[in-house]
């Protein structure tokens, strides 16, 4: 349950399950809306972040999702870890209906129908994605399962489709043959927009068919059974959740919190050749967080953030102008102000 007020509160204090919201952020990006209101609470005396993916009531088909607000609005909201809760088909038969997978890897095949990032119209930066999920997000998440008794499954490739529409068998064919474990819709472009926003991310899959490429009918997937398993497997999916925020939080990686060290390449405009209006926006993505953030729990997607503040401090613009200079001398001085 979602519950206002404290967590001392003596009305619910049984409830282990709770989240105790104590803010609610409406507000804008400059990509957009997010697709729901971002909650901040906690569980458990854990600080987090929440925000439906598709949005109150599975609204948002979703190519239909502003995944780059959505992760823009975390961002500002404090977040430095985003773990992400999605439904998911198997393309492999050791991976069951039920259970639960992280991907470690991730095949794009949503075919350039979606805005793939933060940059571009003026700013140009190329973040490194070759091992795109943070590894001690998903090390500990692992960890919290396997001291649950939960069967997880992690080292995955995850084929994000453009969707709305389930596949043919032979798409499915297909991502078996390039490799993939995992086929889903969501998961793209969140896990690259993570990368450039400097945010640690990693998805806890729930597995709910085998898609289409199995020989038996009867076995394929369907919209009524995707939501039935999805439902059903939400209370152990929360189980590992709860393990998780027993303990410590995972510290993000330094290589990840600090992404656009090497990654950025544009002046700041203040010689006229770039916008200034363009680069302040980008820049936002170096602003310091606090939190981590959890992503699909509760639904057919949603985002969360969780956690106190990080040793790991994220690149600040002053030594993202610093390490250009350095990089490129030929590269016009660089002025922004702070955001």
């Amino acid at each position: 349950p979602v519950l206002p007020g404290r967590p001392g509160d003596r009305r619910t204090h049984r409830c282990r399950h709770a989240v105790w919201i104590e803010e609610r952020i409406d507000a804008g990006t400059p990509f957009g809306q997010p697709s729901g209101t971002v909650l901040r609470g906690r569980i458990g005396g854990r600080p987090l972040l929440l925000l439906a993916r598709h949005g109150a009531g599975h609204r948002l088909l979703p190519h239909e999702v502003n995944y780059r607000a959505n992760i823009f609005a975390l961002k500002h909201a404090g977040a430095t870890m985003v773990l992400g809760f999605s439904a998911g088909g198997s393309l492999v038969e050791q991976v069951a209906p039920g259970d639960l997978a992280m991907p470690e890897q991730y095949f794009d095949w949503t075919r350039g129908v979606r805005e793939p990032t933060f940059f571009g119209a003026g700013v140009a930066a190329h973040v490194s994605t070759s091992n795109p999920v943070s590894a001690a997000l998903v090390t500990a998440a692992s960890a919290a399962a396997q001291s649950a008794g939960i069967t997880l499954h992690r080292g995955l490739t995850y084929a994000c489709v453009a969707g709305p529409r389930v596949g043919t068998r032979a798409e499915s064919h297909f991502l078996r043959q390039a490799g993939c474990h995992l086929v889903g819709m969501t998961n793209v472009p969140d896990i690259f927009l993570a990368r450039e926003a400097q945010l640690a991310y990693a998805t806890i899959g729930i597995v709910t068919d085998y898609d289409c490429w199995m020989e038996d009918p009867a076995r394929h997937v369907s919209v009524a059974g995707i939501f039935e398993l999805y439902g059903q497997s939400l209370a152990t999916a929360r189980r590992v959740l709860d393990r998780l925020l027993a303990g410590p939080v995972p510290e993000p990686e330094l290589a990840i919190r600090t992404a656009l060290q090497s990654a950025m390449l544009t002046s700041d405009g203040r010689d006229g050749t770039q916008p200034a209006r363009v680069v302040g926006r980008a820049s936002a993505m170096t602003m310091p967080g606090r939190r981590l953030c959890l992503q699909g729990l509760g639904g057919l997607g949603l985002l969360a953030a969780i956690g106190p503040g990080h040793a790991a401090a994220p690149l600040q613009w002053h030594e993202v102008k610093a390490r250009i200079r350095s990089r490129y001398p030929a590269v016009p001085q660089l002025s922004v102000p702070a955001l």
